[in-house]
């Protein structure tokens, strides 16, 4: 089954080496319950799908660095897929494949 995101919307993975640091938590240990757990502001993902209606052009396997509080999890079918908004996309890095695509406008050369 394939997902196709819609109004604006991004399909993302998060890049490896961050999600890596998440999963590896080590010994558990019991904190305050006014401790607050400090977690990254702004995260780097790999595109993998893009809606068609973005007003952004990043293309699948770029990636994008977004504000991690908007990425949200949608599960459906024992499948979890990672979406954001357009909006909260603070710029992206090309891939190699991407940067043999002619650009759009003048000023992006």
């Amino acid at each position: 089954m394939n997902f196709y995101p819609c109004n604006r919307h991004l399909l993302v993975e998060q890049v490896e080496s961050e999600k890596a640091e998440k999963e590896d938590l080590g010994p558990v240990v019991l904190v305050p319950d006014t401790y607050k757990v400090q977690i990254e502001e702004y995260g780097a993902y790999f595109v993998l799908g893009v809606s068609d209606d973005c007003s952004i052009d990043p293309c699948v396997g770029d990636i994008v660095l977004v504000d991690n509080s908007m990425v949200k999890q949608i599960k459906f079918k024992e499948e979890i897929y990672t979406v954001v908004l357009e909006n909260y996309i603070f710029g992206y890095v090309e891939s190699e494949e991407s940067e043999d695509k002619e650009p759009e406008n003048a000023w992006e050369k």
